[in-house]
Order: structure tokens, then C-alpha cells, then sequence
């Protein structure tokens, strides 16, 4: 078979600026992204709950912990996004490069 597509390591405007316990939405290349400050750490994941599918643009950060609004499922973000729980649900972790007050960069798959 074809060889997988190499991810683009891309820019992320705005995502450097996101404070200690906040999470942002971005939207890359069409790619609805969530960007979260967990203890000083950026992490990223693709915006749908592993879960129900919802994006998690309102999904409410406490402390390392992010529940979906719709499902109320939680997941451990530094933990790569696991579901709290016996679950093997994941979230859809984006590699990310930087921190915060710095530039950032994800690298995405086309």
C-alpha cells in the first residue's frame, strides 16, 4: 500500500498565549483542534470526544481533567487523553512543539 502521509509541522497562532488551566479552540486546516494549559504544559488534541463524537470546545478543564459538555465523559490529558474509568476511549492526541509564551507548532496529517 501507499506509505502513510507525512504530517506538516505548522504554526500555531495564538495558541502560545493560552493560560495555565485554559483550553482554546483552533482551527487548522480545517482540523478543529484543542489546545489546553495543563500546569504550564501545552497539550493538543483533535476536538471530538472520544466518547459521543461532540467537539470539545466547551468541554470544562479542572486541573489535568477535561469533560465533554455533552457526554459528560472525562479524560486525563496528560495521560494521552485517556478516558477516566475502564474505557479504552482515547482522545486523538496532536503532536505539538513549544510552550507557552513561546511559538507553537502541531504537526498535522493532510
Amino acid at each position: 500500500g501507499a506509505p502513510a502521509p507525512t504530517p506538516t509541522w505548522m504554526a500555531l497562532d495564538r495558541a502560545g498565549d493560552v493560560a495555565p488551566g485554559e483550553l482554546r479552540t483552533v482551527t487548522l486546516r480545517g482540523a478543529e483542534l484543542i489546545v489546553a494549559n495543563v500546569e504550564g504544559t501545552l497539550l493538543a488534541y483533535r476536538s471530538a470526544c472520544a466518547g459521543c463524537g461532540a467537539g470539545l470546545g466547551d468541554a470544562a478543564l479542572s486541573g489535568d481533567i477535561l469533560t465533554c459538555a455533552r457526554c459528560g465523559r472525562a479524560f486525563d490529558l496528560p495521560r494521552a487523553g485517556r478516558a477516566l474509568g475502564a474505557e479504552q476511549a482515547q482522545l486523538e492526541p496532536v503532536p505539538l512543539l513549544g510552550r507557552a509564551g513561546a511559538e507553537v507548532k502541531v504537526a498535522l496529517a493532510p
